[in-house]
C-alpha cells in the first residue's frame, strides 16, 4: 500500500520506496522533523503509481525489494521524460563498486549505506534539492527569456512595418507635390516611433533586471512626495483626457526602500490608469501604513478588464490579447511584468483587481526596513 503523509510546513516533496515498514517509518520522521513533504510506497509499481499523479523533488529508493527491484524501479522512472530530472539517491546495505557504478548507470546522483547516519543523509538530500532547485529555477529563467524575445520580436517587426509603410505612403505623396494627407501621415509616423521608443525602454529595463544591473538607490522619501513627483511626470496625458486624481495618503507616512524602482513601479501603474481610463475619469492613489509593510493602491474607474485576461497580465508564459488606450494609446504589454520583477527584488508583492467597464485596481506592498 501507500499513503501520504502531511507536512503543515510544505518545502520539498521526498518519496521514499521501501518495501521494509520500519524504515519509510524511520525516513518519514526524519524528513518531516526537517520540514519536507512524505510520501510513501512499499514496491515499485506503487511508487510509478504516485508518479502518475505527483512530482516529488527527490526519490530515495530502497535497492533490495520483492518483484521489481531499485535498479529496475529506477530504470522504468528514467523512462519517463516527465520523470527523467527528479534525483533518485539509492539507500542500499549492497556496497561492492559493481552496484555503485549500476546505480549511476541507471540515473541515480547518489547512495546512501544502511545503517545510515542522520546528518550524511540529510547533507546530501539537501545537496541534491539545492542542485535541482537550481537547475529548475535556470529552466524556467532561459523559458521566460526566450518567450519574452519571441514577444518582443514580434512586437517590434509590428511597429517598424507601420513605419516603413506609413513613410512610404508619405513620400509618394510629397513626390507627386500631394500633400492632403501628410499631417495625417506625419502623426501616424510620431505615434509609432513613440512606442517603439516606449518598447526599447522597456525592454531594456527588463533586461536590465533580470541581468542585476538595475542600479539600487536606497534612500527615504515622504510618501506624498513620490506621488507627487509621479504625477507630474504624466501631468500632460492627465490634462488631455481631464482626469481627477484623488490622493489619500498620510503625509507621515515614509519610504525607505529602493526609491528607483519603486519610481518605476508606480510611473508605469498610472501610466496605465490614464492610458485605460475615459474622459473626464477619476484615479485615486491610497497609501495605507500597516504592520510590516506600506500597501500602495492605484484605482482607476476606466474601460476595466476580464477576470481571465487578469490572471494573464504578470506572466509572460501565457500571451494575451493587447488592448489600446481610450485616445488609442498603444501599449508594449511589459508594464506589469517590469513591475513585478521590480516588486520581487525588494520583497514586496504585487496584485490586481478588475471589473470589464468598472475599472481596475493595482495594489503593490512595500516592506518597511527592518
Amino acid at each position: 500500500m501507500y499513503s501520504k503523509l502531511q507536512n503543515a510546513e510544505k518545502q520539498f516533496l521526498i518519496l521514499i520506496v521501501d518495501d521494509v515498514e520500519e524504515n519509510v517509518q524511520l525516513l518519514g520522521n526524519i524528513f518531516q522533523e526537517h520540514n519536507y513533504d512524505v510520501s510513501f510506497a512499499s514496491n515499485g509499481r506503487y511508487a510509478l503509481d504516485i508518479l502518475e499523479t505527483e512530482s516529488p523533488d527527490l526519490i530515495m529508493l530502497d535497492i533490495m525489494m520483492p518483484d521489481m527491484d531499485g535498479f529496475e524501479i529506477c530504470e522504468k522512472i528514467k523512462e519517463n521524460p516527465r520523470n527523467k530530472d527528479i534525483p533518485i539517491i539509492f539507500l542500499t546495505a549492497k556496497t561492492q563498486q559493481e552496484d555503485i557504478i549500476k546505480g549511476f548507470e541507471m540515473g541515480a546522483v547518489d547512495y546512501v549505506t544502511k545503517p545510515f547516519e542522520i546528518n550524511e543523509l540529510i547533507a546530501r538530500v539537501n545537496t541534491h534539492l539545492s542542485l535541482k532547485q537550481a537547475k529548475d529555477e535556470l529552466q524556467d529563467s532561459n523559458l521566460t527569456k526566450s518567450k519574452f524575445f519571441s514577444i518582443i520580436t514580434n512586437d517590434i517587426k509590428d511597429i517598424l512595418l507601420g513605419i516603413r509603410s506609413c513613410s512610404s505612403f508619405m513620400l509618394q505623396e510629397i513626390n507627386s507635390n500631394d500633400f492632403e494627407n501628410v499631417t495625417k501621415y506625419a502623426k501616424i509616423l510620431n505615434d509609432d516611433s513613440s512606442k517603439l521608443y516606449e518598447f526599447t525602454e522597456n525592454i531594456i529595463e527588463w533586461a536590465n533586471i533580470q541581468s542585476n544591473n538595475f542600479e539600487s538607490t536606497n534612500k527615504k522619501i515622504k510618501g506624498i512626495d513620490l506621488v507627487n513627483d509621479t504625477i507630474k511626470t504624466l501631468n500632460k496625458d492627465m490634462i488631455a483626457k481631464h482626469i481627477v486624481v484623488e490622493k489619500n495618503i498620510d503625509e507621515n507616512i515614509t519610504i525607505d526602500s529602493d526609491l528607483k524602482a519603486i519610481s518605476t513601479i508606480l510611473n508605469k501603474l498610472l501610466n496605465n490608469a490614464v492610458k485605460y481610463s475615459n474622459k473626464n475619469g477619476k484615479i485615486a492613489i491610497n497609501l495605507i501604513d500597516k504592520d510590516k509593510y506600506i500597501e500602495v493602491n492605484v484605482v482607476d474607474n476606466g474601460v476595466g478588464i476580464e477576470a481571465t485576461v487578469a490572471s494573464k497580465l504578470f506572466r509572460l508564459d501565457t500571451p494575451y490579447p493587447k488592448t489600446t488606450g481610450t485616445n488609442n494609446e498603444g501599449g508594449t504589454g511589459l508594464g506589469l511584468i517590469i513591475c513585478k520583477s521590480l516588486i520581487e527584488k525588494i520583497e514586496g508583492k504585487i496584485w490586481l483587481e478588475s471589473k470589464k467597464h468598472k475599472g481596475t485596481t493595482v495594489n503593490f506592498t512595500i516592506p518597511k526596513s527592518k
